[in-house]
């Protein structure tokens, strides 16, 4: 009898355990014999309990469930017979009936209820079914029958954590998940869940500005699972949130190559917000970490590259300091900020190098106190301070060693020779400042100030030229040599305002156009006419090279229309498919994984069922990425 009970659970919770009335079924001759003894005999009760079984057998569940139910009108306390009736209702598609009849089988036979009738698998399985269709309370009630039947098994706990977490109720979801845990140590994907579930929690605490609750379910989840990101991210995220500014940046520093979009996205803003705290402390040093870690997931922020320059500033590295600040401001050209902070650090180098010079004056080190000096007029050429020190130390020099004199003649005559050069070679901004140094040393050098003034009146003729020259273009609509005009303009006068609008309008107009092109491609791919998107992408790429986007749309849409021509083209024979596979794994060997990935990607086209082919694109890939990583 038992193994039979145990035959009929397994056929309610297989596929095929469906309404009689969707399926097509003929009744065995076992049915046949029983029925015609019911026939006979009606009020034969063991008759009618083995039709009934003999349909369960059968998967005739809503005619055994005619005659159980008779039988149960008579035998309503015989535990066999609501037991059938769980089976029956369950095959039934009516598990709140079933949860019912089993619950009577454990009322009327409590101490076979587990031994006998397996009711602790039958209600677990009954859970199961519960979930799988939404209704998550009657799945708790019937995994909560499972455990006070058999409170030694892992699973109906597992069960119920996933039941509770579906329902936000975390609470619950840990108990129960860490009651599974205790009951299977060392299973890894519980301890996965448990941390999904501390996460959670801790997310749930924090929208509540429960900080130090949910700081506690974060440090858990990590422990738990060490490779998740999240879980340091929302760590730190508190910590910050905590003013434990310190704390929240030495926790977030293991997340120095972060794999996670999310947390790529957001991650250098939570460390920028970080860094300007520690910049309010005076915590330079740590300040500098949140920063650095930041710029490097955010290299182009403005912002960052200027607070990195803030940074060095305030620690006295002044040359580390304008380095970053012009980095801002290739970035940003407008940044204020930026432009303030770098008028400042560049005043401070050159008081640095006026205060060297000035201190080798004093010590009789005259060509130390020259060379200060002459860095100090690199960076500003009618510093009088520097210009009246050079002098100085060039009287000493000329006082006690003839050489020195001889020497900085070669130097001017070298540098009226670079200017001349510059000149000549049309790099007119390069000239004037050499021609401009040269007469801070010399004023009353004809030939540097003839230079300068040719070199002056050239870079504005050439501006205008090209300047006019890209008014032309843009007016015939040829933006991109209107643009290379215009650039060769701004080479010659950065701060020209008539420049600077015409590479704006060109820009934009280009912009505009790569846009309308853009989108002409998305048309057509909607309407699967990839050739036509291509063509459309590739005049995008025409008017803008550099454009990512553009460059991605056509690799998407060729990648299309060779499907579609694949598609079309008759498929090779299978030992083809196998001579490309071999093909790649000897490149792959060879260390060409980019023509391995497309022989196997070619193998998976035709066959996608190729799983080694799969398996070994992944290998390649990951071996691509630590090539480049390399680089």
């Amino acid at each position: 009898m038992k193994k039979f009970m145990a035959f009929l659970v397994l056929a309610f919770l297989l596929p095929s355990a469906i309404p009689y009335a969707e399926t097509v079924q003929v009744e065995s001759l076992v049915i046949e014999r029983y029925r015609k003894a019911l026939e006979s005999d009606p009020g034969n009760a063991e008759v009618r309990l083995q039709l009934s079984i003999a349909y369960l057998k059968e998967k005739f569940y809503d005619r055994a469930l005619d005659h159980l139910l008779v039988l149960r009108k008579s035998m309503a306390d015989d535990p066999d017979i609501n037991y059938y009736l769980g089976i029956a209702h369950a095959g039934n598609g009516e598990p709140d009936e079933a949860f019912a009849a089993y619950s009577a089988v454990e009322r009327l036979s409590p101490q076979r209820a587990v031994p006998f009738y397996e009711l602790d698998k039958v209600f677990y399985n009954l859970g199961i079914s519960y979930q799988r269709d939404g209704v998550l309370e009657a799945a708790l009630a019937a995994y909560s029958k499972s455990v006070q039947l058999n409170g030694r098994t892992a699973l109906p706990y597992c069960r119920m954590g996933e039941v509770y977490f579906e329902l936000k109720d975390y609470d619950q979801a840990l108990e129960n998940l860490s009651a599974c845990e205790q009951k299977s140590p060392g299973e890894s994907r519980v301890r996965r869940h448990i941390a999904s579930a501390r996460l959670a929690r801790g997310l749930s605490l924090t929208g509540e500005g429960r900080y130090e609750e949910a700081l506690v379910d974060f440090r858990k989840a990590s422990e738990l699972d060490p490779e998740n990101e999240s879980a340091v991210y929302f760590t730190g995220y508190v910590h910050f949130k905590l003013l434990d500014f310190r704390q929240a940046q030495a926790v977030l520093e293991k997340l120095d190559k972060p794999e996670s979009p999310e947390i790529i996205e957001n991650l250098p803003a939570l460390l920028q917000n970080i860094g300007i705290e520690l910049q309010k402390r005076g915590d330079w040093e740590k300040a500098e970490k949140a920063l650095g870690q930041a710029v490097t997931l955010r290299r182009k922020s403005p912002d960052l590259h200027y607070l990195l320059g803030v940074n060095h500033e305030n620690t006295g590295d002044y040359a580390g300091a304008a380095s970053y600040l012009k980095e801002a401001l290739v970035l940003a050209p407008e940044h204020q900020k930026a432009k303030v902070a770098l008028a400042v650090v560049t005043e401070k180098l050159i008081e640095g190098h006026i205060r060297r010079g000035d201190e080798a004056l004093a010590a009789r080190d005259y060509e130390r106190a020259l060379h200060s000096f002459d860095l100090a007029l690199q960076m500003d050429p009618v510093n009088m301070r520097a210009a009246n020190g050079a002098k100085e130390a060039e009287s000493h020099l000329k006082a006690t060693k003839h050489e020195v004199l001889k020497k900085r003649a070669e130097e001017v005559a070298s540098k009226l020779g670079t200017a001349n050069k510059y000149l000549r070679q049309e790099k007119y901004i390069e000239a004037i400042a050499a021609y401009r140094y040269i007469l801070a040393f010399d004023p009353a050098n004809e030939a540097a100030a003839e230079g300068l003034e040719s070199a002056d009146r050239l870079a504005k003729e050439k501006t205008e030229r090209h300047r006019l020259a890209g008014d032309r273009y843009a007016k015939e609509g040829n933006l991109q040599m209107a643009l290379l005009e215009y650039r060769k303009a701004f080479g010659y006068d950065p701060g020209n305002p008539a420049v600077q609008a015409g590479i704006k309008a060109a820009e934009e107009e280009l912009r505009a156009r790569v846009k309308a092109l853009m989108d002409k491609g998305v048309q057509y791919e909607s309407r699967n006419n990839h050739a036509e998107a291509v063509r459309a992408y590739n005049e995008a790429l025409k008017l803008m090279p550099e454009s990512s986007e553009a460059l991605e749309a056509r690799t998407r849409a060729a990648a299309s229309v060779r499907k579609v021509e694949a598609a079309k083209a008759p498929k090779p024979a299978k030992a083809d498919f196998e001579k490309l596979y071999f093909e790649g794994i000897e490149l792959y060997t060879e260390g060409k994984y980019v023509e391995a990935i497309k022989r196997w990607e070619r193998v998976i086209e035709h066959d996608p069922g190729h799983e080694r082919a799969r398996q070994n694109i992944d290998r390649a890939k990951k071996k691509l990425e630590g090539v480049m990583n390399v680089k």
